[in-house]
Parts: structure tokens; sequence; C-alpha cells
């Protein structure tokens, strides 16, 4: 891999990320971009520094990257947080039931803490956000259960009728909708249906 695969792999998401006619798996990451293109940026130094570093997984490192900061400028891939993002975005994906069982156990012992009942974790009131995404905005829950968890239960729908004005909500739904394609969730949630499932029962929900 030399810096001009890493300027198509980065070109391709940064797309994804910001632009809504793009998406990443239809086109398979490609680009009108060419090489004399990568040659004349003043900037392609950090692609070719970003080969050797990050060669084993930079996609995954620049996918964890745009995802926790949107428009991603690739200088910003070298600063200290960058490393940080991309070592517990990987420790959540390569174990992503076990996180998944623990952001279950964080809601539902919090919805029971508040004396809610199952469906009202959902639920917009007063102009509170729902439980679900303020422990997701607090840090408590990562945008990954909250994805699964909107994957088997459907409340995005529901969300995006209650806070049609919430400019939180729009920024929230934006990022999860281009994060969700890479989820190897998509097409297989039975696992998580029953980690969700055994977690809520555990806290007193459908016993």
């Amino acid at each position: 891999m030399n810096g001009f695969d890493v300027f198509q792999i980065y070109l391709g998401l940064k797309l994804h990320f910001t632009k809504s006619n793009y998406d990443y798996f239809k086109f398979n990451g490609k680009t009108n971009t060419k090489p004399s293109t990568f040659l004349n940026r003043k900037d392609r130094h950090f692609f070719d520094k970003l080969a050797r570093v990050h060669k084993k997984d930079v996609f995954g490192f620049l996918v964890s990257n745009f995802v926790e900061r949107g428009d991603l400028w690739v200088g910003d891939t070298f600063d200290d947080s960058a490393e940080t993002i991309f070592t517990e975005w990987k420790k959540r994906f390569q174990s992503l039931r076990v996180s998944f069982s623990d952001d279950c156990s964080a809601i539902f012992n919090e919805a029971d803490m508040l004396d809610m009942q199952f469906d009202d974790i959902f639920k917009f009131e007063d102009g509170r956000h729902p439980l679900i995404m303020r422990m997701h905005l607090q840090g408590r829950v990562s945008i990954e259960s909250f994805i699964i968890m909107n994957q088997i239960l459907r409340f995005f729908v529901d969300f995006d009728t209650q806070m049609t004005d919430d400019i939180m909500w729009k920024e929230l739904r934006g990022k999860c909708s281009n994060y969700e394609p890479f989820l190897p969730t998509k097409n297989d949630t039975q696992p998580y249906k029953d980690i969700m499932r055994k977690t809520a029962q555990k806290n007193g929900f459908f016993s």
C-alpha cells in the first residue's frame, strides 16, 4: 500500500461521511481521482506516512476517525486523539457482542433506577431527549450499540417524528446513517436480539 492507495480510501470515506449523494459501498470506494491530483496535493506526505504507520488497517483507522470527527482533514490523523479514537474503536469493534451486552446492562440499570418501563427508554417527553440518546451523548453507550439497538427495535423512525427540529438529533441521525453500513450486524441481528432480551429480563423487563 502506498500514499495514493490511502488517498483513494480517504477520499471515498470523506465523500461517504460528508456527501449525501455518495455511498462508499455502492461505488466500492471508487472516485474519479487521478495520481496527478494526488501528486499536486501539498498534504500528500500525510498519506505516505499513513501508508507506513497504519498499513495493517488504514481503513479501520480512517473509518473510526471519520465516525468520531465527521469531516476529517488528513493532517488531524496525526494528533494525539486520532490514535486513541482508533484504539477505542478497535476494542469495541473486535468485541462487539461484549460491548453491546455491557451497554444494554448500563441502559437497563439506568432505566430501573429511574423507575422506567421498557418503552420509556425511547420516549421524547417535555423537550428532553430519550434516555438511550442521552446516554449515548454522555459517552455511556457506544454509537455501535445505539445503532444495533435501532436495527432491532426501529425507534429512529419515532425519533424523526418526535424531534423534527432537534439539531442534535439531526446530526446524530446523519452520523448513524453513514456509519451503519460499516457494521457487521446489518443482515444478522439475531445474536444481539438474544443479548438484549436476556439482559432486559435480568433487569426485570419482560418478566
